[in-house]
């Protein structure tokens, strides 16, 4: 089973992770505040793009290290 052992790429997925972390936070104090429903749909959009984004790094990773 292929690892992660490249530093700059672990690096790299684990801050697109943490990101994606602040943005689901994001999400949870909206609902909690009490936004529209547009408004925490456009932000729940962008983090499923930037999960797809990261899955597509880990993929291209694991595909440089075969």
């Amino acid at each position: 089973m292929s690892m992660l052992t490249d530093d700059k790429n672990r690096s790299d997925i684990l801050n697109r992770l943490k990101r994606a972390e602040g943005q689901l936070r994001g999400i949870q104090r909206m609902i909690e505040e009490g936004q529209t429903c547009l408004d925490i749909a456009g932000q729940m959009a962008a983090v499923r793009k930037a999960l797809d984004s990261t899955y597509v790094r880990m993929t291209v990773c694991f595909m440089e290290q075969e």
